[in-house]
């Protein structure tokens, strides 16, 4: 992935990268039934993730429901099963990764390399989460009523996959012939906020392997929204001054 455009507040990354071992997410990569298929095609997403246990993300959103949400792959070259539990840890940039990565010291990330997510990316996924229609019937004309479509997911997966630098030459010749996909990063590029907001990377590692996993074990690399910190929170952090506005607005 590239790590251009990557601009996150020290605090913000303090708060979000907080999440627990021994959190969990089932993957589902077969078609979801929620009013039309959400699996894309260039073995991308969406995915349907269910909460096991212990996660702290954001439920629902676009396809989603109370215990579930849709995600996205960031990571072209990494692998998911369907029906599996997979391990988290929510972050700001994938384990490993493409063009892009840069050296990691932490000792709990076996590849010795991280690949930061871009606040385009961000931008895309959060407009899919909160059911937007990036921009307008020039980018989904054929959806209907909020509708969406497995070519509306692809071109949404190949978006991403263009922000984040993980295209080989068929997926490069996808993405010059897939007219929804380029309005989409259009769309991304013009609407980058310059910040990473409430969406982050959810890393997904082989069940049991969390604390001390190794690099056999690392899965995939998606994404997830989590909780807006709290006004208190904020305030602790000398974030806010007193009587901010509430923030806890999921999308």
């Amino acid at each position: 992935m590239r790590a251009a455009k990557f601009l996150v507040a020290a605090a913000t990354v303090a708060v979000a990268t907080a999440g627990a071992h021994g959190a969990q997410v089932k993957i589902n990569t077969t078609p979801t039934s929620v009013g039309s298929d959400f699996v894309g095609g260039n073995q991308g997403g969406g995915f349907r993730a269910t909460e096991q246990g212990g996660f702290i993300g954001v439920m629902g959103g676009r396809g989603g429901d109370a215990s579930s949400f849709i995600t996205f792959c960031l990571e072209r070259n990494e692998n998911l099963a369907n029906n599996v539990v997979y391990d988290t840890k929510i972050s700001i940039y994938a384990v490993g990764g493409g063009g892009g990565a840069i050296p990691d010291p932490d000792p709990s990330n076996p590849t010795g390399f991280k690949d930061p997510i871009t606040t385009v990316t961000a931008a895309l996924y959060r407009e899919f989460r909160r059911g937007g229609n990036f921009g307008g019937t020039g980018v989904l004309a054929a959806l209907s009523g909020g509708a969406w479509s497995t070519e509306a997911s692809t071109a949404l997966q190949l978006a991403i996959w263009k922000e984040e630098g993980e295209f080989n030459a068929s997926l490069t010749n996808q993405f010059n012939n897939n007219t929804m996909a380029q309005l989409m990063h259009a769309w991304g590029v013009d609407n980058d906020t310059g910040s990473l907001g409430n969406v982050r990377v959810l890393q997904l590692w082989a069940s049991g392997s969390l604390p001390n996993p190794g690099t056999g074990d690392v899965r995939q690399d998606v994404l997830t929204i989590i909780p807006l910190p709290s006004a208190a929170g904020l305030a602790c952090l000398g974030l806010i001054a007193v009587g901010g506005r509430n923030r806890r607005r999921a999308f």
